[in-house]
């Protein structure tokens, strides 16, 4: 689905349920992560990481998003959402070994 407005030329097509920026990726680069990748439910209220842990996976949202949850001082406060067009764990493909920021599902989805 998009949607088309005299204000702006852009249009951005997409198949439904894909996350962009997988679907972005060239055909050889999407085949070198293809065998790794596993469609997860993202539940509702579920932490797919905690500040400090260890990044496991990541993940690319398709519907639904991920919050990112930064505290400090007693704290919280949201410092980002993840949705279709990005991924959650990024610290991890940069080679860090731990989360900077909580990560809830504010709702569930499909990554």
């Amino acid at each position: 689905m998009h949607l088309k407005t005299k204000a702006s030329p852009l249009r951005v097509v997409r198949p439904p349920a894909t996350n962009m920026l997988r679907a972005s990726l060239a055909p050889d680069d999407l085949a070198l992560i293809s065998s790794e990748l596993e469609p997860v439910a993202l539940v509702m209220r579920e932490i797919l990481y905690e500040a400090g842990a260890e990044i496991e996976y990541v993940y690319f949202p398709t519907t639904g998003c991920v919050s990112m949850i930064h505290t400090i001082d007693g704290g919280s406060v949201e410092v980002g959402t993840i949705g279709l067009e990005w991924f959650a764990g990024v610290p991890g493909l940069m080679r860090a070994t731990s989360a900077a920021a909580q990560a809830p599902v504010p709702g569930q989805g499909l990554a």
